[in-house]
């Protein structure tokens, strides 16, 4: 039986060598893309894996600066990872108009499951959820969205791993993310170059619909703190425009122990 069904096929193919061919190469091109998505991934993967803390605190300067005008904002950050979820808490600091007012942010690792945040304005002395579309708006009046400030799972997206390059004199590979929800991101796909020695992205771009170009960020100033590497700067900029925005973090410690009820939508009033 299986040699006839060789001579069978032999025989096929000489009588249809253009359907062999082609039938060869669909096969071939279907392993080299599947080859291509999960290599992608892995690259990936130990991006997500480099801060295997438990827990991290900083504080955050963001530098907003459009229209020859520039605007100071400092934050307090502290996150917590939790075995289905990480959480994070900004407090804003300065200036005094922005004081008090606290983002609450909740990141499922179920993917399949919608993210939750939370904003407490102090002068209204109200607590207000955001969802849906108000989260592509823009975080704290710059460059970046809302967001942007959000954990994202690695299986939010398909990967692509596009080549390798050297950026800024470090060995990058280059990859597309591709999100497998359209309708829960502003963004069409991410570009990303991942340092090849300490697999974290030195540089994002971020296009919208039809593939434009959004905003590019470039992060840099990379130190090992407590054993994890990190980026302490990062500059967000808008294309085509002169609007961009400056992360500098300082005061980084991890595996601290917060309280227990410190990352709940009802005490962010406190």
């Amino acid at each position: 039986m299986v040699a006839y069904a060789r001579v069978a096929l032999r025989a096929f193919l000489l009588r249809a060598p253009l359907v062999g061919l082609l039938a060869v190469g669909f096969i071939g091109l279907f392993m080299s893309t599947s080859l291509v998505a999960q290599a992608g991934r892995d690259i990936a993967l130990k991006w997500d894996a480099v801060d295997n803390s438990q827990s991290s605190s900083f504080k955050a300067t963001m530098t907003i600066k459009r229209g020859g005008q520039s605007l100071v904002r400092t934050m307090d950050i502290k996150r917590q990872k939790d075995p289905n979820s990480e959480k994070q808490l900004i407090v804003f600091l300065e200036p005094p108009d922005t004081r008090g007012t606290s983002y609450l942010t909740w990141a499922y690792r179920d993917h399949q499951k919608d993210d939750d945040m939370w904003v407490f304005l102090p002068a209204e002395s109200l607590t207000r959820r955001i969802a849906g579309g108000a989260r592509k708006g823009p975080f704290a009046r710059g460059d970046y969205a809302l967001e942007d400030i959000f954990r994202r799972e690695v299986d939010e997206d398909n990967w692509e791993l596009l080549g390798e390059v050297n950026l800024a004199g470090a060995d990058c590979h280059a990859l597309k993310a591709t999100p497998l929800d359209s309708k829960a991101t502003g963004y069409s796909k991410r570009l990303l170059w991942i340092r090849k020695d300490i697999n974290l992205p030195t540089k994002v771009e971020y296009y919208g619909p039809k593939d434009k170009l959004l905003k590019t960020l470039v992060l840099g100033d990379f130190k090992n703190i407590q054993g994890i590497w990190l980026p302490l700067r990062q500059r967000m900029a808008a294309q085509g425009t002169d609007s961009v925005t400056t992360l500098d973090l300082t005061e980084v410690v991890f595996n601290q122990t917060f309280p227990a009820d410190l990352f709940l939508s009802q005490n962010l009033k406190r």
